[in-house]
């Protein structure tokens, strides 16, 4: 999702990357990211985040191997609306 804020410009957010349970371990998570690192910078975006939770180590290591690094340990709050 590419989002825009008005006095910063826009930014990238990975959300819900997966890849098949058949395919994994082959390269191609890590893949996904590096072209959609291309494609933000392609875009003028200034940087590309994603949210991952503290024991998703799978993603964590994707991430990392792409070149992401850990930057912080965000508070995520949610609200039920009813629906």
């Amino acid at each position: 999702m590419e989002l825009t804020h008005p006095d910063k410009g826009s930014e990238l957010f990975l959300y819900e990357l997966g890849v098949d349970a058949s395919a994994r371990r082959r390269d191609i998570g890590r893949a996904l990211v590096e072209f959609l690192r291309v494609l933000a910078r392609r875009r003028g975006c200034y940087g590309m985040y994603a949210l991952v939770d503290d024991d998703d180590e799978p993603a964590q290591a994707t991430y990392a191997s792409a070149g992401g690094r850990a930057t912080s340990r965000p508070v995520m709050i949610d609200w039920d609306v009813g629906n």
